[in-house]
Parts: structure tokens; sequence; C-alpha cells
């Protein structure tokens, strides 16, 4: 008789567990990404297509200190000539935290740009340059690594 009500129990456990699962799967709803995704993959054609025949580079530091730094950007294009002129915005953000930091980047010659960028902790960190030149405007994804 033991054996019937502890397997009733485990039974009626699981059946617990998978009636919840399907409630929670239901109640949750994936968030809209884009309301329009056809018409953000035709955007996202043109720029990268924009991309491509400006051929801007920008380079960054591979690692920094932790706290306020001095972040030089460089920006080059196609034939390595330096790209004077931009301006640049910098959108920081430390991977998985939904926090963006923005810094503005002052030109400081020979295609290098700096802002005082606060590291606020060890570990790698989303480095957004976003360089406009007239009318346009590239946005560069980099990784740095933010050490002791």
């Amino acid at each position: 008789m033991m054996y019937k009500t502890l397997i009733a129990l485990i039974i009626s456990t699981g059946m617990g567990v998978i009636a919840l699962s399907i409630v929670v799967g239901v109640s949750q709803r994936d968030a809209v990404v884009e309301d329009d995704p056809y018409e953000a993959a035709l955007n996202f054609d043109r720029t990268l297509k924009r991309y491509m025949e400006l051929g801007w580079k920008v380079k960054v530091p591979p690692s920094v200190r932790e706290g306020d730094n001095p972040f030089v950007v460089s920006i080059f294009d196609r034939d390595g000539r330096a790209v004077e002129g931009s301006a640049v915005e910098l959108l920081v953000s430390r991977m998985g935290s939904p926090r963006i930091d923005r810094y503005k980047a002052l030109n400081i010659g020979n295609g290098k740009y700096r802002a005082a960028v606060v590291f606020n902790g060890t570990g790698y960190w989303e480095v957004k340059a976003r360089v406009t030149l007239g009318s346009d405007t590239v946005a560069f994804d980099n990784k740095v690594y933010v050490g002791k």
C-alpha cells in the first residue's frame, strides 16, 4: 500500500510540474524585436552596402585599465588614410548589462578621436563607435578587455 501512495505522489508531482510549465509558457510571450522585419532587413542591406563602399576601418585598444581612461579610437579609410572631421560617439556597455553610457570623442588629429571613458569593472566590455561624416553614419562594434 505504501508503494502505491508513493507512486501516486510522484506521478501527481510530475503532472503538476508539466502543468506549471504549460501555464508559464503560454503566459510569457516573446517581445517583438522589429515591428517591420522586412523593412528593417532592407535598411540593413542598404547600410551594409554603403559601409562596404566607404571602406572605413576603426581601431580601438584591445585592453584598458579599470576606471577613468582616455580612450582613443583611430579611423582610417579604405587606403589607410586618416579620416578627419568626423563626429564620433562611443556607446559603452558592460557585456550582459542593459546600461549604455554615451561619450562624445574629440578629434585629436591624424584620424584619432579621444573620449574620457569610465570602465567601472573588469572583464569584457562592448564599445560601439558611431562615426558620422557628412550624411554617412557607420557603427563599429568592438570588444575591449578591462583589467586592473
